[in-house]
Formats: structure tokens, sequence, C-alpha cells
């Protein structure tokens, strides 16, 4: 509610309170209670318009702070998402760095074959 709107309120119920005044101020102590009230209501008026002070300013609070979360929760998801891709490679370049080593093995062991074919040549030889 704005400051407004709630002076609008305040006016409605001072106007209804105005109108029915003739019906219920029978006698002077009517009078004088509706007087009393009709002061009580204004009394009330700046304690209404910083109590929604206060309520807009909480409004203002929360939606600083749920936007300070939806912030947070977007860089969660853009961090998540840069944890997996970067997973998924280094999943990709473990098993090509598994698939080199096992081509380096297989090419060390047929080099020692060779090797080993050629030992016995040379012994062969000699």
């Amino acid at each position: 509610m704005s400051i407004k709107s709630s002076s609008k309120i305040a006016f409605l119920f001072i106007l209804m309170s105005l109108v029915s005044a003739p019906v219920c101020a029978g006698d002077k102590e009517d009078k004088e209670m509706l007087d009393r009230l009709l002061a009580q209501i204004e009394d009330m008026k700046p304690e209404m318009i910083a109590l929604e002070q206060q309520v807009q300013s909480l409004r203002d609070a929360i939606n600083k702070a749920g936007g300070e979360q939806c912030g947070l929760i977007r860089q969660i998801i853009r961090n998540v998402s840069a944890i997996r891709r970067s997973q998924l490679t280094l999943s990709t370049n473990s098993k090509d760095a598994s698939t080199q080593i096992a081509s380096i093995g297989k090419q060390i062991t047929e080099a020692n074959e060779r090797l080993e074919r050629l030992s016995e040549q040379f012994a062969a030889l000699k």
C-alpha cells in the first residue's frame, strides 16, 4: 500500500464516521465519544504511515535478498556446468592418454622382440 492509499482509507473511515454521526450522536455524550474517536483516528495517521513505510522497506529488503539469492543460484549453476565440462574433458583426455600409453607399451614390446631377434642373429653370426 502506498501512502496515498492509506490516506484514502483513513479519509473514507473519517467520512463514514461523519456521515453516521447524526445517527449516532443522539446526545452530547455520543457526540463527545465520536469526537474522541475522530481524534484517535487522526492521531493514528502518522503511525499508519510509518508502519506502511516499514512494510515497504521490508518488501524492498526481501526483494533485494531474493534477487541476490537468484544471482547466487545462477552462479552456482554456471559453476556446476563448468565443473561437469571439465570432468568430461578430463575423462576424455585420460582415455586418450591410456590409449597412447597402451600403444607405446605395445611398441616397446615389439622393439624388445626385434632387439631379441637381432641379439640372437648376432650371436648366431659369432
